[in-house]
């Protein structure tokens, strides 16, 4: 994931700042450890309060002692997103609710304000202050059906056809150009799995979410 941030020169890109949003989660917190051990000062965001939180704490416990990390509670339905993301090199976003199934009943107004209105805020802030780089974590089914094995880092999401539907709409949630054209934002889907266990695991396994 961090190793695929790179320049327009195909060259590595140094990330001096990171925000990873949804932190105090298993991958999250993870992610939150490799930066700081590539140097980055990292300032992890989450909704669940890990002095609160027994999970959210556990999974932090690595971390937490760590000087240029920064622990932030907040919830990105409803907080000040720029004062979080500001001076950012890149914007890893794993916060949401996970799960597909679940989604479509009786959570389906929370799985729409966590997941989709939090991600739209999100990136208009990123447009307002111009971060320019955001990594989005989106479901494993993008890889396709696996032979019940654990996803590889060299799995690559299925291809499909593109289509003029599925081309990038010009709207407000891009980056604007001298010209005045809209274009797609520096962003990067990056499928993940279903992961549950102590923070000390480092694999999980596929299950097309």
């Amino acid at each position: 994931m961090i190793d695929s941030l790179r320049t327009a020169d195909s060259s590595p890109r140094v990330i001096r700042r990171a925000v990873v949003t949804g932190a105090a989660g298993f991958i999250g917190s993870h992610l939150c450890r490799a930066l700081l051990q590539q140097g980055a000062t990292v300032i992890g965001v989450d909704r669940r309060d890990p002095d609160t939180d027994t999970v959210a704490a556990a999974n932090l416990a690595d971390v937490s002692g760590d000087p240029a990390f920064f622990p932030v509670t907040a919830d990105l339905r409803t907080c000040a997103i720029e004062p979080l993301i500001l001076d950012a090199d890149a914007v890893f976003h794993l916060a949401g609710i996970p799960g597909v199934r679940p989604s479509w009943g009786a959570g389906f107004d929370d799985y729409v304000a966590c997941n989709i209105t939090a991600t739209q805020r999100l990136m208009h802030a990123m447009i307002r202050l111009r971060v320019p780089r955001l990594v989005v974590a989106s479901s494993s089914s993008v890889y396709g059906g696996t032979p019940g094995r654990p996803s590889a880092e060299t799995d690559h999401p299925v291809r499909r056809r593109r289509t003029p539907s599925r081309s990038w709409p010009k709207s407000s949630c891009a980056w604007p150009t001298p010209r005045g054209r809209a274009v797609p934002p520096p962003w990067s889907p990056c499928g993940t799995s279903p992961c549950t266990g102590p923070a000390s695991a480092t694999t999980c396994s596929s299950s097309g979410s």
